[in-house]
């Protein structure tokens, strides 16, 4: 989370970004973690739901549209997806 917290707080002077490990799971090779994005407590990315990761830069965007008024939107852009939670 460090460069999204990072590019979010660059973008969006005032955004208060946070994060913490969800639940993982584990392959022969990696552990991978439940990922979720909330603005004002609104789930606008889950990947637990998508299986792959948002696009920053579009979350990036809600994040402004939201410090500009507007309500909170699912993103819709993805990365591809490098592990599967079962």
């Amino acid at each position: 989370m460090g460069s999204a917290k990072v590019v979010i707080e660059y973008c969006v002077p005032g955004a208060a970004v946070d994060g913490f490990v969800g639940r993982q799971s584990k392959s022969a090779s990696r552990v991978c973690s439940s990922f979720e994005v909330k603005v004002n407590d609104q789930v606008v990315h889950s990947k637990l739901q998508t299986m792959s990761f948002p696009d920053f830069k579009e979350v990036v965007t809600v994040v402004k549209e939201v410090s500009d008024g507007a309500a909170p939107r699912q993103v819709e852009k993805m990365q591809p997806a490098s592990c599967v939670i079962v």
